[in-house]
């Protein structure tokens, strides 16, 4: 996508009209709004793997036994803030900068306390519908999957090894039978076309209806959205090992990168978060600026 060029001191004004935005757009949704420090600190008998993996050299230090980073995941701090100063407000709105792979991004996220998938749909309505409108249209492509479907296709102590993980993510059929056995049934699954393949886990796999039943209506849930291209995934692997169910992405054609992402997690209870990578959101927006602005 070409973006009209604007000056450094338009770009700044317009991000921060959108980060403005999108916290008056959560707070009138009844959202709490929190910020932190950009700089965390941490004991490292309390990192996670994903904290682990996400830290770099050009942003982490050490003192004593302490680990100082730039914030890497809004999830893991929120999670974190509520239980230690026992935050009763199940919705929460962020906004700011992450530091993790050596790619900062600025994100705009909405996270919720709650197991009830209904509340769960209405925090990912909310964000699309922020999205949409300062986009100048709606999103058309949404790629989910269910993170427990893959677990039990491989099992969890494959799942854990590298090795596995990277020929799944590279979609290497040949190098997992090798691995696998040519009879595993994650090796039948990927001989099918994707739009076939949650209806043959249904005829073959019946004990996870009930996961299938679940992507399918987070399926409709995004279909409902006007989201025209909506696609299951189940041999995706999630960008973070604390999702626990439903995670998915949603992208403009034009965008490589996804606009939004999230998925359903475990804190001390059943969670769900989306980010909005502010970054996109501000390149798609930026036409509607350079021509003198977009409501």
């Amino acid at each position: 996508m070409t973006v009209p060029k604007v000056s450094r001191n338009n770009e700044l004004l317009h991000q921060k009209k959108l980060e403005w935005e999108f916290l008056h757009h959560a707070m009138e949704h009844g959202y709490t709004l929190v910020d932190f420090e950009i700089v965390e600190r941490a004991p490292w008998r309390n990192l996670s793997p994903d904290q682990l993996h996400a830290f770099t050299a050009d942003y982490t230090w050490t003192s004593g036994d302490d680990l100082f980073s730039l914030r890497s995941d809004w999830t893991h701090t929120l999670v974190q803030y509520r239980s230690k100063y026992e935050l009763e407000a199940e919705q929460l709105a962020y906004s700011g900068p992450v530091f993790a792979q050596r790619i900062p991004k600025y994100q705009f996220g909405l996270e919720i306390f709650s197991g009830e998938v209904g509340r769960q749909q209405q925090l990912l309505r909310d964000a699309a519908a922020f999205v949409s409108a300062k986009a100048g249209a709606p999103i058309n492509i949404a790629v989910l999957s269910h993170n427990k479907l893959l677990k039990h296709m491989v099992g969890e102590d494959e799942l854990d090894m590298p090795a596995i993980r990277r020929l799944i993510g590279s979609r290497n059929r040949d190098g997992l039978a090798a691995r696998l056995g040519k009879d595993h049934p994650l090796i039948a699954i990927m001989a099918e076309a994707p739009h076939d393949q949650i209806k043959v886990i249904k005829e073959r796999m019946p004990e996870v209806g009930d996961y299938v039943t679940e992507l399918e209506a987070w399926i409709t849930e995004l279909k409902g959205l006007g989201i025209p291209h909506v696609y299951a995934d189940v041999l995706a692997l999630p960008a973070q090992s604390y999702y626990r169910g439903i995670f998915l992405k949603t992208y403009y054609s034009e965008e490589l990168q996804p606009i939004l992402s999230g998925g359903q997690y475990t804190a001390s209870d059943k969670a769900f978060g989306v980010a909005i990578d502010a970054d996109v959101l501000q390149a798609l927006s930026s036409e509607g600026l350079a021509e003198g602005g977009r409501s």
